[in-house]
C-alpha cells in the first residue's frame, strides 16, 4: 500500500504495518542526510526498534468504544487541581474596623455605619457583642451628631447586656425621643426585670412621647400587671394619643373576659370621642 493509501485509511492499518512504514521513513531520512555523494544507496530493509512505538499514533488504533472512554483519572491525578472553593470571607474583626471608620464623617456617613452594623448583628448574633463594643466606642460621636436615638435603636438590635449600662443612662436624657429609645433599648435588654421600674419611670415622665413608648412596649407582657397598669393609663392619663395606645395594647391582651368589659365602657362612656370611636372598632373586630 502506497503511503497516500496509508494516510487515507489510516484508522484501519494494523499497528505492525504503521511500526514498519515509520522505521522505513526514520532510515530513508537518515541515510539521505549522511551518505556521502557518489556512494550506493543503502539497504532501506525495516528495521523494528521497540521505542518507535511512542511514535505511533494512538488515533490510528481501532477502538469502537472511543466516544464511550471515561477520563484519563491518571492524567487528572497528575495534573495539578483547579482550586474552585470561594475566597475566604473577609473577617469580622476588618468588616467592623472599616465601619467603624466610616462611621466618623459627617452625620449621613455616621447614620449609614449604624445602619450596617445593625445589619451585622442582626444577621450575625454571634456577633452581637463584638458589634456592641464598636457601637459604645461611637457614642460620644453620634451625640454629637444628634443621632442618639438611632444609636440606641441599634444598640437595641445587639440585646448585648454591656450595653445595659450605656441605654439605661440615657433614661434620663434632656430630649424626649433619646429617653424613648432609651425605653425600648433598657426592656429589649434586660426584660421583663426592668418592666415595673420602666413602668414606675415612663408614667410620670412630662413627655407624652415618652409615655407613648411607655405604654406600647407593654404590649410583650401580657400579665395581670402589665394590664392593670394598662387600666391606670385609661384612667389617669391626659393625652388622647397615650391613652388610645394604652387602649390598643389592652386589646391585644390574652385574656378576653378582663379585657372586652373594659372595651365596652370606653366605648359607650369615654369622655373622648376619638377614643370611644377606636373602642367600639376594637369590639366590632373581635
Amino acid at each position: 500500500m502506497s503511503l497516500p493509501a496509508w494516510r487515507r485509511h489510516g484508522p484501519g492499518v494494523p499497528r505492525q504495518l504503521q511500526r514498519c512504514l515509520l522505521s522505513t521513513i526514520a532510515c530513508a531520512t537518515l541515510a539521505t542526510l549522511c551518505l556521502p555523494a557518489g556512494d550506493a544507496e543503502p539497504d532501506l530493509a525495516p528495521v523494528f526498534d521497540p521505542r518507535l512505538d511512542a511514535l505511533a499514533p494512538t488515533a490510528f488504533e481501532p477502538t469502537p468504544e472511543r466516544d464511550n472512554l471515561a477520563p484519563n483519572h491518571a492524567l487528572a491525578t497528575a495534573l495539578p487541581a483547579t482550586p474552585t472553593t470561594a475566597p475566604a470571607a473577609e473577617p469580622t474583626t476588618r468588616r467592623l474596623d472599616a465601619i467603624t471608620a466610616q462611621a466618623h464623617g459627617d452625620g449621613d456617613a455616621l447614620e449609614e455605619s449604624l445602619r450596617q452594623l445593625g445589619a451585622l448583628a442582626a444577621k450575625a448574633p454571634e456577633q452581637a457583642t463584638a458589634v456592641a463594643d464598636r457601637l459604645l466606642a461611637l457614642e460620644a460621636v453620634a451625640a454629637e451628631r444628634s443621632l442618639l436615638p438611632i444609636w440606641l435603636d441599634t444598640l437595641t438590635v445587639t440585646a448585648a447586656p454591656s450595653a445595659l449600662p450605656a441605654a439605661r443612662r440615657h433614661l434620663a436624657h434632656e430630649l424626649p425621643p433619646v429617653r424613648a429609645a432609651a425605653i425600648t433599648a433598657v426592656l429589649r435588654i434586660a426584660g421583663a426585670e426592668a418592666r415595673d421600674e420602666l413602668t414606675r419611670f415612663s408614667f410620670g415622665d412630662p413627655s407624652p412621647l415618652v409615655r407613648t413608648r411607655a405604654v406600647t412596649m407593654l404590649a410583650s407582657h401580657h400579665d395581670q400587671d402589665s394590664r392593670a397598669a394598662l387600666e391606670r393609663v385609661l384612667a389617669h392619663e391626659t393625652d388622647a394619643d397615650v391613652r388610645v395606645a394604652a387602649l390598643l395594647v389592652l386589646a391585644q391582651h390574652p385574656d378576653r373576659a378582663a379585657t372586652e368589659p373594659l372595651l365596652r365602657r370606653h366605648a359607650a362612656a369615654d369622655p373622648a370621642t376619638g377614643l370611644r370611636a377606636v373602642a367600639s372598632q376594637l369590639l366590632a373586630s373581635r
